[in-house]
């Protein structure tokens, strides 16, 4: 008998069994915030960092990873592109892997804090685009005029444009080595996807491929209240979309179990004067990320609406860890995110909090235990999800699901890959006929805790 079962739930026996007891996990939530690199400057430092994180109740920390063109970990693929191998305050240590390391001590789950995205490099002055865009200046996202830096606040930003293949692939190469060099890392987290605003790109890259692809003319040509304007704000989006779908892929190639999320602009960005060209609806509809962190930095009184938004702009269930700032009240906007039935809560950021808040969280929202929303989900006896002897795993694309295939009379397999926990999800099986199988296939199917079918023929 050969039987093909798709699998997109913990555990699929193909043998009727009894149904299992087993101890029920706390209620799933994140609690993560981010971290900069000012406070991973010595291993006992990132030590220091991650006990006082486990003190405050978080379950997550989002480390900086990625910055002015350089990553916290040594990198061969940006040392490649013309950037230094590391950042050099970092030299002769590894920070992630500590990081990873120490977090597991203390219960805490890393995410690469990819804070950067498509910036490789700012400076206070307009002269500084970085080695990365000295060797590659083709790579440079510009303005109408042809400046490539972006003003923010008091310092210039140079931005890669998404439009460029070779950027893409850049960026995917580097979310690959990442994954593959860190088996353990919890989550690559994609911040500034985006354009620094509606005034970018009008590079010769861009303006050739949008010209080529549209049959449309010049966008330099285009004012705001043209027909064309929509087709141009639409192209660009597309960009930020690719670039996401791709990085996707080369993370879930090289590690499946690594988590893909994205920190993201704020709903109320969304198609104004205000946008980054960043369609984030999309990318969660597309499966093209696992989790999203809006970034919903906002008073007491205006983030219950905007977190409504957010959830009201993504696919019912899909996770998202809501952004919160430090500045405002930290125990009521987790409240208000779980009442709205988030996934849990980022704080921006770990060195803004107070005592004072750190020990409201505990007593509050965080006294209750835990367990990660996308947490290993394992057997009883601790085994890691994972496939047994006897069967294959068969990749589909993106979204985390695989065919599991298998032959003979009473096999059992584990899906390989990472599940979001309270989800709902589709079990298919057949049986191929012929003369010398059976007619069906009896299997049940496993979660953690309980079982969900079984006997099903």
């Amino acid at each position: 008998m050969k039987k093909l079962i798709c699998l997109a739930l913990l555990l699929c026996a193909v043998r009727p069994a009894a149904a299992q007891s087993l101890p029920s996990p706390p209620a799933p939530e994140a609690r993560g915030t981010w971290v900069l690199d000012s406070q991973l400057t010595s291993e006992s430092a990132v030590e220091e960092t991650f006990a006082r994180l486990q003190a405050s109740g978080f379950n997550l920390a989002y480390v900086r990873t990625w910055w002015q063109g350089a990553t916290i970990y040594p990198s061969a693929v940006v040392e490649a592109a013309g950037g230094p191998r590391q950042h050099a305050a970092f030299a002769g240590r590894d920070p992630m892997a500590e990081a990873i390391r120490i977090g597991k001590r203390h219960g805490i789950q890393v995410a690469a804090w990819m804070e950067y995205g498509l910036v490789a490099a700012y400076s206070t002055t307009k002269t500084a685009p970085g080695p990365i865009l000295t060797k590659h200046p083709d790579w440079r996202m510009l303005d109408k005029t042809g400046n490539p830096a972006a003003p923010t606040g008091s310092a210039f930003f140079y931005w890669m444009d998404p439009a460029h293949p070779e950027v893409v692939r850049f960026i995917a190469d580097m979310a690959a080595e990442l994954s593959r060099n860190y088996p353990d890392l919890a989550i690559y987290e994609a911040d500034r996807f985006r354009y620094p605003s509606l005034d970018w790109s009008y590079a010769p890259v861009s303006v050739t491929k949008y010209m080529a692809e549209t049959g449309k003319r010049d966008p330099a040509l285009i004012q705001s209240g043209d027909a064309d304007a929509i087709d141009w704000v639409r192209w660009r989006r597309k960009q930020t979309t690719n670039l996401m779908r791709e990085v996707y892929r080369a993370v879930k190639t090289a590690n499946p179990a690594v988590v893909v999320s994205g920190a993201v602009i704020p709903p109320y960005m969304l198609d104004t004067p205000q946008d980054k060209l960043q369609d984030w609806p999309t990318w969660a509809d597309s499966a093209y990320v696992d989790v999203l962190e809006p970034m919903l930095y906002l008073s007491d009184s205006s983030y219950p609406n905007l977190l409504a938004r957010a959830v009201n702009l993504v696919p019912r269930g899909f996770p998202l860890y809501a952004g919160i700032d430090a500045t405002y009240d930290v125990v009521v906007q987790t409240a208000e995110s779980r009442r709205q039935g988030t996934k849990g809560v980022v704080i921006w950021y770990d060195g803004a909090l107070t005592q004072a808040q750190r020990d409201a969280l505990v007593r509050g929202p965080f006294a209750t235990p835990t367990t990660l929303p996308h947490d290993d989900l394992r057997l009883a006896d601790g085994r890691l999800i994972r496939p047994v002897d006897g069967w294959t795993t068969i990749p589909t694309g993106i979204g985390g699901s695989s065919l599991l295939q298998a032959s003979g009379l009473d096999d059992s397999a584990i899906a390989p890959f990472k599940l979001m926990r309270g989800g709902s999800y589709d079990v298919y099986a057949s049986v191929v006929p012929g003369a010398d199988r059976v007619a069906d296939a009896t299997y049940a199917v496993f979660a953690a805790s309980e079982t969900v079918s079984s006997q099903i023929a």
